[in-house]
């Protein structure tokens, strides 16, 4: 019972939210490539994916951000991982957006190197409020845009 309590505690969720962040943002200032784990529930797709694509993906969607979706990644607002990713045979461009409450684990190879246990719980997939500056977010999200070449 002790574990159902602490995972149901906003302030333990906001601490798990944070901690992917900061895991996510010193992946990419050290360009390693990564996996996410995800709620696909959560994840918004810019434009839709077509039916065909989106019916083949699983309610926990694994998304690799490398190569070129590695590139294109960023964290937005300190809420929000959004990368480009192609699907399907065809290779449909979509802006992926991932909102960090809904990463379950982050994967360095096949290394689960975080996992968010509340990332599951349909109550406590809001918005992650930080107690980071907002100076740090900028500079995040600067350091993303410097390092991409294109």
């Amino acid at each position: 019972m002790f574990i159902q309590n602490l995972l149901q505690q906003e302030k333990f969720a906001k601490l798990l939210g944070n901690h992917a962040i900061d895991i996510i943002a010193h992946l990419m200032d050290e360009h390693i490539e990564f996996g996410v784990l995800c709620n696909l529930s959560e994840v918004e797709f810019a434009p839709e994916l077509p039916s065909d694509i989106y019916s083949t993906l699983k309610p926990l969607t694994l998304f690799m951000v490398a190569g070129f979706t590695f590139e294109s990644a960023k964290i937005r607002d300190d809420l929000v991982l959004e990368f480009e990713a192609g699907f399907g045979r065809e290779n449909f461009g979509s802006v992926v957006q991932v909102p960090i409450t809904s990463i379950l684990q982050v994967m360095v190879g096949d290394t689960v190197i975080f996992v968010n246990l509340t990332a599951t719980l349909p109550n406590k997939r809001s918005s992650v409020i930080t107690e980071k500056s907002e100076s740090k977010s900028v500079e995040n999200s600067m350091s993303s845009f410097l390092n991409n070449p294109e």
